[in-house]
């Protein structure tokens, strides 16, 4: 964590434009969200607390630059609450939503890549020894241990999916680490192979969910695995 923290953290704070001296506290609340997917009695309390003082952090930064507009992301946002396409609160709800989800899945993607190298030298020697296979790497360690399990989707109405019937809201999870492991679509799909090609997997997920973030989080990956090798 050491090592995996420090770029996607910074890297994300300065696209929205927050001060690098406020990047820390960013992460200490950003990691009270992550509660919501734990078990710990106490968890809402928790969760509820560092939302809150997510969102005072977030309407400080909005005031600054309602009247000092920049470039950064933060007040093309403001940019959009002043042309009534967002209101306050969807301003506040989706920079909350950037800053959470640019650095804790980015995080994930370092720390399980650089597992995967470790239990699995002869790979990590292949990188070594030639450098650009930084991007084929980087997508097996996506595949291989991806950074996001699983994602809950809601259907809109009643659906049959796999000889299954699933009724309009239930909740539903498709796991993206068992797609990235099928065996229709990968050969050796328990191997970690950083040369494997083509590489299909669906780690940023796709269709209207597809990742926002891709290409930075794969520059933070490439960029990370690199200065290691």
């Amino acid at each position: 964590l050491d090592f995996a923290t420090p770029l996607p953290v910074l890297a994300i704070t300065r696209f929205m434009g927050i001060s690098e001296q406020d990047s820390g506290t960013v992460k200490t609340l950003s990691r009270s969200l992550t509660l919501i997917a734990r078990t710990e009695q106490d968890r809402m309390g928790a969760l509820a607390n560092g939302i809150k003082e997510l969102t005072d952090v977030l309407e400080k930064e909005i005031i600054k630059r309602e009247n000092n507009l920049t470039e950064d992301l933060l007040s093309i946002m403001v940019r959009a609450q002043q042309k009534g396409i967002y209101s306050r609160d969807e301003v506040v709800a989706n920079a909350m939503f950037m800053l959470f989800a640019g650095h804790e899945t980015t995080i994930n993607l370092i720390c399980n890549g650089v597992l995967a190298f470790i239990l699995n030298p002869d790979q990590w020697k292949i990188l070594r020894q030639d450098p650009s296979m930084i991007y084929n790497a980087t997508e097996e360690c996506l595949r291989y241990d991806s950074p996001v399990k699983r994602s809950q989707r809601l259907p809109t109405t009643d659906t049959c999916l796999g000889g299954n019937t699933l009724r309009k809201g239930d909740r539903v999870f498709a796991v993206l680490s068992s797609a990235n492991r099928d065996p229709k679509e990968f050969d050796y799909p328990e191997k970690f192979n950083i040369t494997r090609h083509p590489n299909p997997h669906i780690a940023f997920g796709g269709g209207i969910h597809h990742c926002l973030g891709v290409s930075i989080a794969r520059m933070e990956g490439q960029e990370a695995f690199l200065a290691l090798s």
